[in-house]
């Protein structure tokens, strides 16, 4: 059994207490002979990445393709299905937008994307 364990450390944190919090995260891991970890420390684009992007537009299209809809309104439904609505004057459309999302929030949608298209019987291609 695999153990996974993250934690961001934003611009507000101070050194001290960025180390602070990865001790706690050691501590909650189970150490015994024989067992590695690897440590990995990854500086993330706040704004998520391009690769991410063209994902997002691989998966909504072929899960467009699979259902006979529009791709730019399956696009719209989708994101309004995972992020929520908001309602601007007459307007309701998606609380988020994936050009503004963050890196770790894209991969939150890949995933919920990933689901819904196995929910759907799709097998993706990429």
């Amino acid at each position: 059994m695999s153990e996974v364990a993250t934690f961001v450390v934003g611009s507000a944190w101070s050194a001290k207490s960025a180390l602070v919090r990865l001790g706690q995260l050691f501590a909650k891991l189970t150490f015994s002979p024989g067992r590695q970890f690897v440590v990995t420390v990854e500086r993330v684009d706040p704004r998520g990445t391009e690769a991410q992007m063209r994902k997002i537009r691989a998966i909504v299209g072929e899960l467009a393709e699979f259902s006979g809809e529009d791709k730019g309104h399956l696009y719209e439904q989708l994101l309004a299905d995972f992020a929520g609505v908001e309602q601007v004057g007459k307007l309701v459309r998606p609380r988020e937008r994936v050009s503004d999302m963050s890196t770790a929030r894209r991969s939150e949608y890949i995933d919920w994307l990933q689901a819904k298209a196995a929910d759907m019987g799709v097998e993706l291609r990429r």
